[in-house]
């Protein structure tokens, strides 16, 4: 049996400074919605990341290499990517790792 790993969300409350990122899309509720230049652009209607207030939301993240798109090794390199992927959206959007308080892994 294979066991997959998929991060599929870190939540952050991040003391917003100026960031790099802007947003996409905001809804009428004020949830920003974004999909930065500087990684990869997400299939279907998914993004990679939303702010609401000042809660950060990464999720659906995979282990792809933002320079090519493709995917990195089954295993630990492609963990440790995903986690660098949202390491930089967390720093896109002024805010960083530290101030995560939740990670919800998805196995399959």
């Amino acid at each position: 049996m294979k066991l997959a790993i998929a991060v599929t969300s870190l939540v952050a409350s991040p003391a917003f400074t100026a960031g790099q990122a802007t947003p996409n899309y905001t809804s009428p509720l004020g949830v920003e919605i974004y999909n930065p230049a500087e990684l990869f652009h997400p299939s279907g209607t998914w993004s990679l990341m939303s702010r609401a207030g000042n809660t950060l939301y990464i999720s659906g993240m995979r282990g792809f290499y933002p320079s090519n798109t493709t995917l990195a090794p089954v295993g630990r390199e492609r963990i440790y990517q995903a986690f660098a992927n949202m390491k930089t959206l967390a720093e896109l959007s002024g805010s960083d790792l530290a101030s995560c308080f939740l990670i919800r892994p998805q196995t399959s």
